[in-house]
């Protein structure tokens, strides 16, 4: 009789524990939800990734989790924060996204051999089981949520739930992000184009006017270096350039580079138009100065007033290509350029 009570009791117990647990773990997941959805505007969303991410580690057993934005433009993920790891191999900070993925309509669990594809490359990271979402609004791709074991325990359809709701909001908060980074982008856009247009009609001096274009170029795009090349004869010559980490001992370019198709800027002004190129199909100098400068992507636009080639504006980032809007954005600041530079050269010249 004794044992069998001590048997009742400590079933009672158990059940209260694992009760308690699931509480806590319920808890937990609610408090995660409520800070995701009353974030601010102004909230990091890479402060959220973590704190998602660290919950679902922790709920769900897991070794690692890593949460992924979905670049729409280059159907690219590009990672956005991850826990359980301190660095990832540069094929996981960004890559173009399988097809597999984009067919998830639900969280799933795969055995690291049974992953339709990749496999080779997430058993290097030691899993034997993950577990993938996709952040989906109004069937739209934002994102991808996904979840590592080392040991050989399958997620559970519950874990999987909890994967899917916190991934709903997760989902939410991506976008909210993503339309109010947007919007604070065109402002900044417009922004530059006011102030071009306010400057060039309070001075009539080219160097003011170059520095403070310069000076925003690289906020609005954004770019890690903004630079000007007014052309002379079968020559550019080096005007004006700013880095965006405010170092100004490292000269972008050289001072003085030939008109041939050498340079991206050569490029641009030669075809008169706008060149947008990245690291695999860099010109020559412009693949080696990259090397140097330690940028991936340029673009350059012509300058030209009254059909004369005044020079070019360029931009350069290391990171993802220029978008269609960017380069757009360059074209419209380098017509605006272009007519002022044209205006303060007519007002020396009197």
């Amino acid at each position: 009789f004794a044992v069998g009570l001590f048997a009742l009791q400590f079933g009672a117990a158990l059940e209260a524990a694992v009760t308690i647990e699931r509480l806590e773990a319920r808890n937990r997941e609610l408090e995660v939800i409520h800070e995701i959805a009353t974030a601010g505007p102004n909230q990091s969303a890479e402060s959220l990734a973590q704190t998602l991410l660290k919950t679902l580690c922790r709920v769900t057993a897991s070794d690692v989790g890593l949460i992924y934005r979905y670049d729409v433009e280059r159907k690219e993920l590009s990672l956005l924060g991850m826990n359980g790891l301190d660095a990832l191999e540069p094929d996981w900070v960004r890559f173009a996204v399988p097809d597999w993925i984009l067919a998830l309509t639900s969280p799933m669990s795969f055995a690291t051999d049974g992953l339709p594809a990749d496999n080779e490359r997430v058993r290097k990271l030691g899993f034997a089981h993950v577990a993938v979402a996709p952040l989906v609004v109004e069937e739209r791709p934002v994102g991808m949520l996904a979840l590592g074991r080392r040991r050989d325990e399958t997620y559970a359809e519950a874990e999987l739930r909890v994967l899917e709701r916190l991934g709903a909001q997760a989902a939410a908060f991506l976008e909210r992000a993503r339309l109010y980074e947007e919007a604070s982008r065109r402002v900044a856009q417009l922004s530059l184009l006011y102030d071009l247009a306010h400057t060039g009609a309070t001075t009539r001096e080219l160097q003011p006017l170059v520095d403070r274009l310069l000076s925003r170029m690289g906020e609005t795009f954004p770019a890690d270096i903004a630079s000007l090349h007014f052309l002379f004869g079968q020559q550019f010559n080096l005007s004006g350039w700013k880095r965006r980490d405010g170092d100004t001992t490292r000269v972008p370019t050289a001072a003085v580079l030939p008109l041939n198709t050498d340079s991206v800027l050569g490029q641009a002004a030669l075809t008169r138009k706008l060149v947008a190129r990245n690291t695999a199909d860099f010109p020559e100098y412009t693949r080696r100065n990259a090397l140097v400068q330690g940028f991936t992507q340029l673009m350059s636009a012509p300058l030209e007033a009254g059909g004369k080639l005044l020079g070019c504006l360029s931009v350069a980032r290391q990171g993802g290509d220029f978008s269609a809007a960017e380069q757009a954005l360059l074209e419209s600041v380098a017509a605006q350029v272009s007519v002022l530079v044209e205006q303060a050269r007519l007002y020396d010249a009197l």
